[in-house]
């Protein structure tokens, strides 16, 4: 039988010779803060810190307003189904049935609260305290083989909305921690625990490209030389666009290639639970990504240039509102190494102007050739917009869906002008509605939404004239016209698709 480490390095061989390898990045400056040299903008609470498990970053314990409040819901909603099957219709049985279901979300939402009211999650630098059902876990990130997300949002009917959330953490020695929206704050923990284990597991990875061996990472498997998904086979980086992370529904990784066929939006798509540590399966890739489009002499100086000639200086860009510009403030960081962090505090004075640059000697990363640490540098970063101007622009959004939505089915049901005028109100209305919802490109919105508009009001009137000549009425339940209405609209969401896609490939030949 053959040597697998054989097969390997042949396997190597041979792609070395069709693909190109991408130089590999200098890691000593890739941390979140976990790991090596990092700045944590955060105030911390010296006194949670840990001897064993470092600085105290985070925390978080169970969700008791949201578990209550969906409780207190249940309550309301089966006394009144239970008044109106025992009272108002005399005991109806269907009325009791929904009454007693409600009842036992109750039950289930306060058994959930009993269960887990000792549920406490701490974050450190060094690892993580669970407590759970009576147990305390006390994980180090150096231990984690993986950590998988999995966030799904569900809709029924436009009304209920139900959102699943969950943390995998699975540790060298085979054992398994979970945890779900219970937890408090469950966004944040797993953004917190996604970046601690990307820091810690990346010099290993970083050694197994060196070799060019793979990196697994669940659905998708990576080296120098390109990308390998369970189902579309390989893909060098040469060929590779971007991957787009989208969270509409769920969260959703999609592979971008080159030439690809107008009719297909990707290469390759998986669900973010399909992934192992995806946040370093993300940096990693971008990585590659952006060495790929660089002419090949560039990309080895770049990579040469970072391995040495080190001065140690970091680049920080530092947001800020424009009322903190406006009346000043400050910032509390902790810089350094994970175990010898020092406090820094940058005030910013009244009148700050984008762009203005503060410069600490001695704060930066450790000199590549001496040691000695280098200078932070912290430019000033004004937002464009508001709050209120945000609110604005979600307003515009708002006010564009229903333009849409209610103007189109306005047309179909509502309106008594002629066939002829009836089409030019859905090209005026597709029109202004997607120009309003496309905050961003207004062209594209417009665009796609006078061709979409005329595209919906005719395929809604031949489905009113179908139903009308085939069953004589032009609906079978009230909710129909919705649902045509929505499907009605995807041709004209599809071509907004395509011109953002048309866009985006014209900005990158540009």
């Amino acid at each position: 039988m053959r040597n697998p480490e054989v097969n390997q390095v042949n396997t190597a061989r041979a792609m070395e010779s069709m693909f190109r390898a991408q130089p590999l990045p200098d890691i000593s400056s890739w941390s979140s803060g976990f790991r090596g040299w990092g700045m944590l903008k955060k105030h911390m609470d010296a006194q949670r810190n840990s001897p064993q498990l470092g600085i105290f970053l985070a925390d978080s314990g169970i969700a008791e307003n949201r578990i209550f409040s969906w409780a207190a819901l249940f309550i309301l909603l089966a006394a009144g189904f239970g008044f109106l099957g025992v009272v108002e219709f005399r005991n109806s049985p269907g009325l009791i049935a929904i009454a007693l279901a409600f009842l036992a979300a109750t039950l289930y939402r306060f058994t959930t609260w009993f269960l887990n009211k000792d549920l406490k999650l701490e974050i450190f630098r060094e690892g993580l305290i669970l407590k759970k059902a009576g147990q305390e876990h006390t994980v180090y990130w150096r231990d984690i083989e993986y950590v998988k997300e999995r966030w799904q949002k569900t809709v029924y009917q436009g009304i209920i909305h139900l959102y699943m959330h969950k943390i995998e953490i699975v540790r060298r020695n085979g054992t398994k921690l979970e945890m779900d929206r219970s937890l408090e704050k469950i966004e944040e923990m797993g953004r917190w625990i996604q970046l601690a284990v990307a820091d810690n597991l990346l010099p290993a990875h970083i050694e197994r490209l060196q070799n060019n061996e793979v990196c697994d990472f669940g659905a998708f498997t990576i080296n120098r030389f390109g990308i390998q998904h369970k189902d579309k086979g390989f893909l060098p980086w040469e060929q590779i666009t971007s991957i787009d992370v989208r969270s509409i529904g769920q969260t959703t990784l999609s592979v971008q290639a080159l030439n690809a066929s107008k009719w297909s939006s990707a290469w390759a798509r998986e669900n973010g639970s399909a992934l192992k540590n995806m946040i370093l399966f993300l940096n990693l890739s971008y990585w590659f990504i952006s060495s790929a489009r660089q002419p090949v002499a560039d990309s080895a100086n770049s990579s040469n240039a970072s391995q040495s000639g080190d001065t140690g200086d970091v680049h920080y860009q530092l947001p800020i509102t424009k009322r903190e510009a406006q009346e000043g403030t400050q910032k509390s960081f902790w810089v350094g190494t994970s175990r010898q962090e020092r406090e820094l505090i940058v005030k910013i004075p009244t009148g700050t102007l984008p762009g203005t640059t503060y410069r600490f000697p001695d704060y930066g990363r450790p000199n590549g050739d001496n040691g000695k640490p280098g200078t932070l540098i912290v430019e000033v970063l004004v937002e464009k917009i508001t709050s209120l101007q945000k609110r604005w622009l979600e307003m515009q959004v708002f006010a564009g869906l229903l333009i849409l939505m209610g103007g189109m089915i306005w047309l179909m049901i509502g309106s008594s002008f002629d066939l002829l005028t009836n089409l030019l109100l859905s090209i005026l209305i597709g029109g202004f509605g997607a120009s309003l919802v496309s905050v961003r490109q207004r062209l594209a919105g417009l665009i796609a939404g006078v061709i979409g508009g005329a595209i919906c009001f005719i395929l809604q009137f031949l489905y009113l004239l179908f139903m009308y000549i085939v069953f004589g009425r032009e609906s079978f339940w009230n909710y129909e016209m919705v649902v045509v209405l929505l499907i009605s609209a995807l041709p004209g969401i599809g071509i907004y698709k395509l011109l953002q896609k048309y866009t985006a490939r014209k900005h990158m030949e540009d």
